[in-house]
C-alpha cells in the first residue's frame, strides 16, 4: 500500500475523495444490462427517507462514472464525495434486484476529483 502526505493547503480526509471503485461478485449480470445502464440518460430510484421524512426520487445516472464486467465480476466507479455519494448496492439492486443481497462487495480504491487514485494497494 502506498500513501502520500498532504500539503498544508490541500483538502484533507473525506473532502478530497470524489469517487470510489468497487468489485462486486456473486452476480449474474450480462454485459448488455451494464451497457443499458451506461447508455441511459436518466435512472430514477427511490431514496428512502429517514423516520418521518418523505421518500425522494433521485437520478443516479450522473453518479455512475464507469461500469463493466470482466470474469463474472462487476466493476463500478461511483461518486463518493462530500457532495454526492452512491452506494454500490443501489446500482446492483437496479441491475439485478433479486441478487443484491447475495452479492459480495469490495471497495478497491478511492479517487480524487481528477480520478487519480488516492491510495494504491
Amino acid at each position: 500500500m502506498q500513501a502520500r502526505l498532504l500539503n498544508e493547503n490541500e483538502k484533507t480526509g473525506a473532502a478530497i475523495v470524489s469517487a470510489a471503485k468497487y468489485e462486486i461478485t456473486n452476480l449474474n449480470i450480462t454485459n448488455e444490462k451494464v451497457k443499458e445502464l451506461l447508455n441511459a440518460d436518466c435512472i430514477n430510484v427511490t431514496k428512502k427517507g429517514k423516520k418521518g421524512k418523505q421518500d425522494t426520487i433521485i437520478n443516479i445516472r450522473p453518479l455512475i462514472y464507469d461500469a463493466h464486467i470482466s470474469d463474472d465480476t462487476l466493476f463500478l466507479t461511483l461518486a463518493a464525495g462530500p457532495n454526492a455519494y452512491l452506494k454500490p448496492e443501489v446500482v446492483v439492486s437496479y441491475l439485478a434486484e433479486d441478487k443484491a443481497a447475495a452479492a459480495f462487495y469490495l471497495r478497491t480504491g478511492l479517487l480524487d476529483e481528477n480520478m487519480k487514485e488516492l491510495i494504491q494497494a
